[in-house]
């Protein structure tokens, strides 16, 4: 019974062990991402980081390129969070429309998801590999799926009419993405009047679709 109980620790441990490398790597792939971009982070200069062997890195992740991938695509699940355990509801469709302006604004402070997307757009004619990351990555995927989730609700509580969602998103968080990710983050600048952009961003849309 005593060796039983012993075999059961050692798994537990080593489970616990292989949990924390694989963290420590992925915090190293990061921090070697921002600190030097796509092309000149190395699977061995994130082993180094990580303080693990170049072996390991592959066994568990594969090349960096799936490395930076799963980057994104968990930077991309921190973005959801605040929906993803239902939809909240408002009085008015601008009051609604204006949450997913904040919650956007919010995501820029507090994940990195714009400073990868600056790599991408930086690096991506030399390194082919990672053009389409954010077409195809599974978090984009899944965040498409519930923007258009949070609409559908939206439309059956009468904030909005019935539209085509699918095409109205884009449209909107690519007016989002104007102001938080390819004026500031891409091409270097602020975009003028943060504020009363995204409020007439927010108009333009309730003006199109509100009930």
């Amino acid at each position: 019974m005593f060796e039983s109980h012993s075999n059961t620790a050692d798994t537990q441990g080593k489970s616990a062990s292989a949990a924390q490398v694989e963290s420590r790597i992925l915090e190293a792939a990061t921090t070697q991402f921002l600190k030097t971009g796509y092309a000149r982070t190395s699977t061995a200069a994130i082993a180094r980081t990580a303080g693990v062997d170049r072996r390991t890195v592959l066994e568990l992740f594969g090349d960096k390129e799936a490395l930076f991938r799963l980057i994104i695509d968990r930077e991309a699940e921190r973005t959801r969070a605040p929906v993803a355990d239902g939809v909240p509801m408002f009085a008015t469709a601008m009051e609604a429309v204006q949450f997913l302006a904040d919650h956007r604004r919010d995501i820029m402070k507090t994940t990195i998801i714009a400073d990868l997307g600056r790599i991408v757009a930086h690096e991506a004619r030399e390194n082919p590999e990672i053009a389409d990351v954010f077409r195809t990555y599974d978090g984009r995927e899944q965040s498409q799926a519930l923007c258009e989730h949070v609409f559908t609700e939206w439309i059956a509580h009468g904030l909005f009419r019935p539209f085509d969602v699918p095409i109205a998103t884009r449209q909107f968080h690519g007016m989002l993405n104007q102001a938080f990710l390819f004026e500031p983050r891409i091409i270097g600048r602020d975009i003028d009047n943060l504020d009363d952009y995204l409020q007439s961003c927010c108009e333009w849309f309730c003006k199109e679709y509100a009930a």
